[in-house]
């Protein structure tokens, strides 16, 4: 399994909306493509978000990873003020 972790940047006056979208939008949709094999969407701390998404193969993490860029929002319909900090690809070596 690989996990890949999105850090974004999240102005202040936009995490509430940022969360509304979050959960009706991007979480039902990577749900329902069925890519991963869990999702998690961490609280926003001094400006930064994080998630966590484990998928089966290191190519299809590096496939979701790949449509995310830096400075960009990480997706099409994203609220102003959220954007891309960083992305990275690591192999899982553990779960419960």
């Amino acid at each position: 399994m690989y996990a890949v972790l999105v850090e974004v940047n999240v102005d202040d006056d936009m995490v509430e909306t940022a969360k509304d979208y979050l959960n009706q939008t991007v979480a039902p949709r990577v749900r329902d493509r069925g890519v991963a094999k869990a999702g998690y969407w961490l609280a926003p701390a001094d400006g930064h978000g994080l998630a966590v998404l484990v998928l089966d193969t290191e190519e299809a993490a590096r496939g979701f990873a790949g449509q995310l860029q830096v400075g960009q929002p990480p997706d099409p319909g994203s609220p102003q003020g959220v954007t891309v900090r960083s992305v990275d690809v690591r192999e899982v070596l553990a779960s419960l």
